[in-house]
């Protein structure tokens, strides 16, 4: 059976309270779409957790600052793109000896390897439109909130950039034969 969506207006009270715990469940219930996105940009399951711990620690020394509980989690996932943005920032300046792909493979059977080299090609924030609607399961308009789009040009960016992906690989499935 599965458990109960948190309400994240409860969230927010408790986070003002200067309580974390239901904030930890509440992402609990949340942890695989935010790790889709969070990989999009890091492609290291280290990396994305701490983003992950990162973020936690801003939104619960900002939790003030969102002016409206019913848009917590949009403003969860803004932070949560930024620290790794951020992320991505600091890590140009090293380069990993080992570990960089892991060969996990997603709910659709493939592996983060082929859905890196799938989405190579796309553009930021493009790329994490894909991931968030098809991978992580949010709608149209969750994304434009997140990304403060309007949600037909969300929608556009998508499907234009799913028909650059076909085309790529009809190319390649052509030059196989």
């Amino acid at each position: 059976m599965k458990a109960d969506k948190i309400d994240t207006r409860k969230v927010v009270k408790a986070l003002k309270k200067q309580k974390m715990q239901l904030l930890l469940e509440w992402l609990s219930q949340r942890e695989q779409k935010l790790f889709r996105i969070g990989y999009t940009y890091l492609k290291r399951g280290e990396d994305v957790e701490d983003a992950l711990q990162n973020t936690v620690l801003r939104v619960f020394d900002n939790i003030s600052k969102l002016k409206e509980p019913v848009y917590f989690e949009t403003w969860l996932i803004r932070i949560f793109i930024n620290e790794c943005k951020q992320m991505i920032r600091i890590n140009q300046k090293t380069v990993p000896l080992s570990g960089y792909k892991e060969a996990a493979e997603d709910s659709h059977g493939m592996r983060r390897v082929e859905i890196d080299d799938l989405l190579s090609p796309i553009d930021e924030p493009d790329r994490t439109y894909i991931v968030m609607k098809y991978m992580a399961g949010f709608s149209y308009r969750e994304i434009s909130e997140v990304f403060e789009e309007k949600e037909s040009t969300v929608k556009t960016r998508v499907h234009r950039s799913l028909k650059q992906v076909r085309a790529r690989e009809e190319r390649r499935s052509s030059h196989e034969m």
